[in-house]
């Protein structure tokens, strides 16, 4: 298999402001999770527990699909399919992701709520669970970084010099990628992870809710909804084509904003929280009620 065969031209170069976009996407996401976080521990007094072991089963479920999409991509004609559609192969992992991410909650909600029933302590476990999603981002986005000054210092062709065939092949497919595709796209990508890790921690209240049963299990389907469109949105666009990239992230911030507006619609006042008194003692109050005071 050589370039041509992969429709990739080893003499394009990639775009100035690559680089830049691509750490922009990353700073402003990394900045928005810790921001996340002291809110969550300093003004809802959150306990940093539920939220490692929010990223925990995050990882669990994450190392499962791996394992669930690499036995089904094997069986014979269907690696076939996945190989000339690669698309077909976002849409399945996403599916099994989104199906992951209820018993992920539902695991991690039962393991926390034996302690730790605040609200911002709730709000932790879906930061955690979020937090998975931002460091998958996080390494991918290091390693396309690492891999642009390699393609600017040595050509596509030094780098794939002696490369095994799959390699080569995955090493090309990015060239082509940071070469053809708009700066800013590297950008949006950051962003869209950032719209993912909100939901999560929107997701995590009518989670909640079904752990407590104070909501109907049908909530189990929702966030399995929410979570696959808000996460396949920005992932089925072709990234040579500009118009493509903005209509999808349209498409994000829509099903994002119809997530959260749906969900505080559903559950606000509905779900029961410990919160601590000035006395120390525990007291329960509905929602984020005790909050606005």
């Amino acid at each position: 298999m050589n370039l041509q065969d992969l429709g990739v031209d080893s003499s394009l170069t990639i775009p100035q402001n690559t680089e830049t976009m691509l750490a922009a996407g990353g700073i402003i996401l990394l900045s928005i999770i810790i921001v996340s976080i002291i809110i969550f521990k300093t003004k809802w007094h959150a306990s940093m527990l539920p939220l490692f072991i929010g990223l925990l089963a995050y990882g669990v479920v994450f190392v499962a699909v791996q394992i669930i999409t690499g036995f089904i991509t094997v069986v014979p004609s269907v690696d076939i399919a996945v190989e000339n559609n690669t698309q077909m192969l976002v849409v399945l992992q996403t599916l099994l992701l989104a199906a992951g991410m209820v018993l992920a909650r539902y695991a991690a909600l039962k393991i926390v709520t034996t302690k730790h029933k605040q609200h911002g302590d709730i709000m932790m476990v879906g930061a955690g669970i979020g937090l998975g999603d931002g460091l998958m981002y996080g390494l991918t986005a290091i390693s396309d970084y690492v891999m642009c000054t390699a393609f600017r210092v040595d050509g596509l062709e030094g780098v794939i010099n002696g490369m095994a065939e799959a390699d080569y092949k995955s090493m090309a497919l990015l060239f082509d990628q940071l070469t053809r595709s708009p700066s800013f796209l590297w950008l949006l990508m950051g962003l869209s992870v950032l719209v993912v890790y909100l939901s999560q921690i929107i997701l995590i209240e009518p989670a909640y809710g079904v752990v407590k049963k104070e909501l109907e299990p049908y909530w189990n389907v929702v966030t399995f909804v929410g979570y696959a469109l808000v996460t396949m949105a920005f992932k089925l666009y072709d990234y040579k084509s500009v118009v493509q990239i903005e209509i999808s992230f349209f498409v994000l911030l829509v099903f994002a904003v119809g997530l959260f507006y749906y969900v505080r619609k559903g559950t606000f006042g509905k779900i029961e929280y410990e919160t601590k008194v000035e006395n120390g003692d525990l007291s329960v109050g509905k929602n984020l009620k005790k909050h606005i005071k």
